[in-house]
């Protein structure tokens, strides 16, 4: 789960990448510490366990919350980042979401095999994930990085998610394609988008220090950890999400609607109250 020595993050020497560096250390040393706790468990009293437990459980959460927080801030802010302008996080998020959602819409409107005609494809020989991989292609404008590299994994994860809403009948998808765009399954899917592609980015820019400071199983761990915890607030956030109804997803109301909801998710990645 390296950073590649060829890809280093726009955002390197900003004051606030340092503090973000030095959350996930130590978020680490309190995964390291839980480990060391669990393994003297049976020395303690229960009480005492379970109090010192939690203590540590609140030290992961709250140092990958601080991580999300500075990571945030090192590439523009919140808001900055929310609205796609930033290079080093969100650009490429909220781009290909945007085109994505804008595609679902068309074919949606002019059914999956016209949508296919316009862009020179067909759905002979494709099964529902051939083609939901299809779609998320067309969709893309990469242009390469780590912001990309984060983008691409995200998009994987929705793709997984879609194939399961799609189901595997071609000749199903137009009828399927209204239960995704459903307004709290687009939500849902963004959150989900959004929890990944943040995700990633602690990985891709952190995991390598992890690993040779405190070793490859440990960094696996911690960013597991980091990972369930993230798509646990996601999930814990998403009732609190607006879904939006009838807006043109391809237009400025569902831009709009995407980078709502992406400072929305930082704010609960980052447990920043402020608006």
């Amino acid at each position: 789960m390296g950073t590649s020595h060829r890809h280093k993050a726009s955002v390197f020497g900003e004051p606030n990448w340092g503090k973000a560096s030095q959350s996930v250390t130590s978020t680490a040393k309190a995964v390291e510490d839980g480990n060391k706790l669990e393994e003297n468990s049976s020395n303690m009293p229960q009480k005492q366990y379970i109090k010192a437990l939690s203590r540590v459980n609140n030290r992961v959460k709250s140092n990958y919350h601080r991580a999300v927080g500075n990571m945030v801030k090192a590439a523009g802010g919140r808001s900055t980042v929310a609205n796609g302008k930033s290079y080093a996080i969100g650009r490429s998020g909220v781009s290909w979401l945007g085109n994505f959602a804008g595609n679902l819409q068309d074919i949606q409107t002019k059914g999956l095999s016209n949508w296919l005609t316009e862009h020179n494809k067909t759905t002979d020989n494709k099964t529902c994930k051939d083609i939901i991989k299809l779609i998320a292609q067309i969709s893309s404008d990469y242009m390469g990085g780590l912001d990309d590299t984060a983008a691409r994994k995200a998009e994987m994860h929705v793709i997984e998610l879609l194939e399961n809403i799609i189901g595997d009948k071609v000749d199903e998808f137009d009828k399927n394609i209204d239960k995704v765009l459903d307004p709290k399954m687009m939500t849902y899917l963004l959150d989900q988008y959004f929890g990944m592609y943040i995700f990633q980015h602690l990985v891709q820019n952190f995991s390598e220090k992890i690993t040779k400071s405190k070793g490859e199983e440990l960094s696996n761990q911690t960013f597991a950890e980091i990972k369930d915890l993230i798509m646990e607030d996601v999930r814990v956030g998403f009732n609190d999400g607006v879904h939006a109804t009838e807006i043109d997803r391809k237009g400025p109301q569902g831009r709009e609607y995407i980078t709502k909801e992406f400072n929305r998710i930082l704010r609960i990645l980052s447990a920043d109250d402020n608006d």
